[in-house]
């Protein structure tokens, strides 16, 4: 299905514009400078907008022209790591953090030449969860609390239950001495505060109980909490080690991965030198068409091209040498045909091979660094 190229590039955080001179894609990345990218592989739709085959081409063209991602995105690995374990299946296509697995498509993860970009926020999403104790603002302000709670004495103008009984002592004096005829107040003021004053150790004590549970009651508090916030960082520490050994037989498993695709290479390359050149499987793993001739076999067929030139070169010779002697038929009749066809079949494959090696890739230095850098992004 074709896919939008201004809205793929728009969505890795490129500026998108378009130049008219050579009908390339221009595009404004984090640094401010305008690249065009050209439209290979691009077809021009009803609409009037560019369109590619599929992601990877469009990839692939801000790859030659050194670009990766744009504003708003990050290199994963390098946001990441060393904090995080970072790693890539190239197998199945997915990114692993910390030994969770994550598609790698196109709208949050890319791969651009290689390595996995991300979008900023979602990258930071990826990173391991730390341990936050969710009972610490609680915690500081109860312990504050019991820190501020001291004890200040008792004082009876403040009990509400002192000033109740004191009220009643008042009550009970008016009328016990208004029944004798008695109704001075400050008479009456004083037989209360005397019934009153009575109690006084009693409240005294109460208050100085209620003050000593109220203590209580935070230390208790103070202490669940903590007993909560021990329970949830042990359950935290059990998922985190999860989450680690699981990190960890991902790690192991790309690693073996890697070895087995470096292993692949070398295999195939070894081939490539032994028969010239690269096998429709070994094309695969290599990334270069079926058929690509190596370095050595370049040198191979050059080499026969001069040996048959030379050849060549000295049977004109010889002939001229015989015509000269007037020893043409002679010269004719000592060659055999079986001679001369071999000849003519040797050139012509010669002439065959050295086209075939100016038309196909060959696996240059350059190519083979990019490609290696393709594979494992570095």
């Amino acid at each position: 299905m074709a896919v939008s190229v201004r809205d793929t590039l728009e969505r890795l955080g490129f500026a998108v514009g378009y130049d008219g001179k050579t009908g390339g894609v221009t595009v404004k990345g984090k640094n401010g400078k305008t690249v065009n990218i050209g439209s290979e592989g691009f077809t021009l739709g009803d609409d009037n907008r560019y369109y590619a085959g599929s992601t990877k081409d469009i990839y692939s063209l801000l790859s030659k022209n050194g670009l990766a991602a744009g504003e708003g995105w990050s290199a994963v690995r390098n946001t990441l790591s060393p904090t995080e374990s970072v790693g890539y299946n190239s197998k199945t296509g997915q990114l692993a953090v910390n030994g969770k697995t994550y598609n790698v498509d196109d709208e949050n993860l890319a791969n651009i030449g290689g390595i996995i970009y991300g979008k900023s926020d979602y990258v930071d999403s990826l990173k391991k969860e730390r341990y936050k104790n969710p009972y610490e603002d609680l915690e500081r302000k109860v312990l504050k609390e019991l820190m501020n709670n001291k004890y200040e004495g008792y004082d009876p103008e403040k009990d509400e239950d002192y000033q109740k009984a004191y009220a009643d002592y008042v009550r009970n004096a008016k009328a016990d001495m208004g029944s004798r005829g008695i109704t001075s107040d400050s008479l009456i003021s004083h037989y209360a505060s005397e019934g009153a004053a009575k109690l006084m150790p009693e409240f005294r004590k109460a208050d100085y109980e209620k003050y000593k549970d109220e203590n209580e009651k935070l230390r208790t508090t103070l202490y669940a909490m903590k007993n909560l916030d021990e329970n949830e960082r042990n359950a935290f520490k059990t998922r985190e080690e999860s989450d680690y050994k699981a990190a960890e037989l991902e790690a192991k498993r790309e690693n073996n991965m890697l070895k087995e695709i470096a292993d692949d290479v070398n295999m195939a390359v070894k081939r490539a030198k032994a028969f010239g050149t690269v096998n429709g499987r070994d094309a695969e793993i290599l990334g270069v068409p079926p058929g690509t001739l190596t370095e050595s076999a370049r040198e191979k067929i050059e080499s026969r091209a001069q040996e048959l030139e030379k050849l060549k070169l000295q049977n004109e010779h010889d002939m001229q040498m015989a015509l000269t002697k007037g020893e043409i038929d002679a010269a004719k009749s000592e060659r055999s045909f079986e001679q001369d066809k071999e000849k003519i079949r040797l050139e012509a494959e010669a002439k065959k091979e050295i086209a075939r090696l100016q038309n196909d890739l060959d696996i240059s230095k350059a190519q083979a660094t990019s490609y290696f850098k393709a594979l494992y992004g570095k």
